[in-house]
């Protein structure tokens, strides 16, 4: 889970006694045999209602065209999988001190 509070111009938090709350989820789900289910959440917590509305107004379209296009993104990369590329990590992962993220 990632979180922020660093959204405003500075300032407007002291100014205006604006607030923005942030959250993001990322959750993988089982989904049967083979298969798992990648889950992306957002959440946030604004004030006062002027705020709100422009965010509703100007970063809610936005964060969609974004968002669709990352987990396309993820798709594409989980689709492009082999199983040559999870022996390999699987190996990795079987080595002491190694990590997912180690390449050969």
């Amino acid at each position: 889970m990632l979180h922020s509070t660093e959204h405003l111009p500075p300032g407007w938090a002291e100014r205006y006694r604006a607030g923005i709350d942030f959250s993001w989820a990322f959750v993988l789900e089982p989904a049967g045999v083979d298969r798992t289910r990648f889950v992306f959440r957002t959440r946030a917590r604004l004030r006062p209602w002027w705020v709100a509305g422009l965010y509703r107004a100007l970063v809610v379209p936005a964060d969609f065209v974004m968002s669709r296009q990352m987990l396309r993104g993820v798709r594409a990369r989980a689709e492009a999988t082999t199983d040559v590329d999870l022996a390999r990590l699987d190996d990795e992962a079987e080595q002491p001190g190694a990590t997912a993220t180690s390449s050969k």
